[in-house]
């Protein structure tokens, strides 16, 4: 009997550290206000969930974007989706959250200087 809960118990703890690995491509630079904004997101399994478009510093949900498939061809073994939050316009600091596998992009600006001292 023991022997069996412990089986058990871990099947459990395995199959919730599972998580489905995502990967992120977004313009580190920014975006201005006004401009199109969209990301690039792929992983190896059909991404099923939305993606959190994050404020930060109160790390508030600004959006929630359902992830649009994108036929890449061949190249890896990985689905290609297009996330595009051009509608929000509000300037300041934001990154891209999946909640279901806990990952995230790297922070980027929404605001008019975001190409300062770049061009």
């Amino acid at each position: 009997m023991i022997r069996s809960l412990c089986t058990l118990v871990l099947f459990f703890i395995a199959i919730s550290s599972y998580s489905q690995e995502i990967f992120f491509s977004v313009n580190q630079v920014g975006f201005h206000p006004a401009d199109p904004k969209k990301a690039i997101v792929f992983s190896k399994e059909k991404i099923k969930n939305n993606i959190h478009l994050i404020h930060l510093p109160d790390s508030s949900s600004a959006a929630r974007i359902k992830p649009e498939q994108v036929e890449s061809g061949v190249w890896g073994d990985y689905f290609y989706y297009s996330v595009d939050f051009t509608q929000i316009e509000e300037e300041g600091t934001y990154f891209l959250w999946h909640s279901a596998s806990r990952s995230s992009s790297e922070k980027f600006e929404i605001g008019s200087n975001s190409y300062a001292g770049i061009q």
